[in-house]
């Protein structure tokens, strides 16, 4: 059953929003330790300069948030993309990427690059809102 998402807000994130931003991506299972972008003063910094939306409930907060950051070649990246598992399956996430879209749409940005898993309901979700896959990936990190 779809629930009605009116009572929900979707804006900018806030520096006062990343404490409950680090408490989402880590039950997500989103934050490696020892990542220097994973922090929050990495998502403080974000909140001033990234592409970076919340989605709020009156009764239970931020539940929900998309986070990103423009690229080079009129591009731009989305890194965190993540509802909180109580709230899934009411157009919170598709209203997300909806805001993150009409950002960079206004920003002059041409395309949108991601990762995630490949499981059926991830790829279902952004197969539904429009985006492709070019096959199996890998990423990998290395702090130096």
């Amino acid at each position: 059953m779809r629930l009605a998402t009116t009572n929900i807000t979707f804006r900018k994130a806030k520096a006062s929003d990343i404490p409950v931003v680090m408490r989402l991506l880590g039950e997500a299972d989103f934050l490696t330790i020892g990542s220097l972008y994973d922090t929050p003063d990495y998502f403080k910094q974000s909140v001033k300069n990234g592409i970076f939306f919340v989605a709020a409930s009156p009764e239970d907060g931020v539940i929900g948030l998309i986070h990103g950051e423009r690229l080079m070649g009129e591009g731009a990246v989305i890194w965190y993309f993540v509802v909180d598992k109580g709230h899934r399956n009411q157009g919170i996430g598709k209203m997300l990427l909806e805001r993150f879209e009409n950002f960079c749409k206004k920003a002059g940005i041409k395309w949108i690059f991601g990762a995630a898993d490949m499981n059926k309901k991830t790829v279902a979700f952004y197969k539904g809102n429009g985006y492709s896959f070019s096959g199996e990936y890998i990423e990998f990190t290395k702090n130096i």
